[in-house]
């Protein structure tokens, strides 16, 4: 280990000596400002019915989930859980990013063949922008004008905002389920169910680093201050990487075979979800361990978390969404 991560690691001990109450998070100074994460407990599980899997949270506490059986996402505004009302969007829609603002919502819409628009103060779909292939995955670049889109057909998209067309692709020899991207919109990490992990550089050159990890990679996810980079593996560990030379720091024991992975706003925590054993794992950062171990039941699918860091929203395709506090 090198002796920046070294240093990390007792930084990260350091945040963690904090005391959590019940019901109440941990702060943590490297995070967003009041930045927290969930105590662990479950709070909730309600129902939205046909198969949920994608999930994303407004920064004024919007939550949309996506239903894969019908084209429509599910919304509730936080702290509220009844996700009542409906957006009606494509079909199978498999992954979803709000904007820095939270007035706009992107939406893969599978089986459609394009990135859907949705107006969140309107409550509905109010354009699409076609995407080779099946679109899969989607970020949504800060004040850059761009939204990333990942599609079967082995390729990433930047499509620009403006022209509502794509205006770069990087191609790979598999198709791409992870992807993270830096706070400044100039980075974008990918990971390959071929079992490879990308770096590309958006802007100028666009250059690309790659390394070899084996396994089948899923989620892909930058800790909140872009020290450490992590990987979830369906066949293979929980990795740690530097987010520079994509170099391996550290694994989790136990963690392996994780899908869904991120980590909680102030960087103290990961979820990771394992969709064959109806869990969710709570990883501690600092020590590199497993917390505690949440039986969920069905399939558990993404994670996301409100902006503080206070609540935690995870879709099951058994029909309901584990709201954890």
């Amino acid at each position: 280990m090198t002796g920046g991560a070294a240093m990390s690691r007792l930084a990260w001990r350091t945040i963690l000596t904090c005391t959590i109450a019940a019901g109440a998070g941990c702060s943590n100074a490297t995070g967003p400002v009041n930045a927290r994460h969930p105590a662990g407990v479950v709070v909730g599980t309600p129902l939205v019915a046909s198969r949920p899997f994608a999930v994303a949270i407004s920064v004024g506490g919007v939550a949309y989930v996506g239903r894969q059986d019908i084209p429509f996402l599910q919304a509730t505004t936080l702290p509220g859980t009844a996700f009542g009302d409906s957006v009606r969007v494509g079909a199978d829609p498999t992954d979803i990013a709000f904007n820095q603002a939270g007035t706009t919502a992107y939406v893969t819409n599978q089986f459609s063949g394009n990135l859907g628009i949705v107006s969140v103060a309107a409550g509905n779909s109010i354009d699409s922008v076609a995407v080779p292939g099946a679109p899969f995955r989607v970020l949504a670049a800060p004040n850059t004008g761009q939204v990333f889109v990942s599609s079967n057909n082995d390729s990433v998209y930047a499509i620009g905002l403006s022209s509502k067309t794509v205006v770069r692709r990087w191609g790979f020899s598999t198709p791409v389920n992870g992807m993270a991207l830096t706070s400044d919109g100039g980075v974008l990490y990918v990971s390959s169910i071929g079992g490879e992990l990308y770096r590309l550089n958006v802007n100028g050159s666009g250059s690309v680093d790659s390394t070899l990890v084996g396994g089948k990679p899923q989620d892909v996810a930058l800790a909140p201050d872009g020290h450490e980079l992590y990987l979830a593996n369906e066949t293979g560990s929980l990795e740690i990487r530097n987010p520079t030379s994509l170099a391996r720091i550290d694994t989790v024991t136990g963690a392996a075979g994780a899908f869904g992975l991120k980590p909680t706003p102030d960087g103290a925590q990961l979820y990771a979800t394992y969709p064959g054993l109806g869990l969710i794992r709570i990883i501690e950062v600092g020590s590199r361990t497993l917390g505690p171990t949440v039986v969920v039941g069905g399939v558990p699918r993404r994670v996301a978390f409100d902006r503080t860091g206070g609540t935690a929203l995870i879709p099951n395709e058994a029909g309901f969404v584990t709201v954890i506090r």
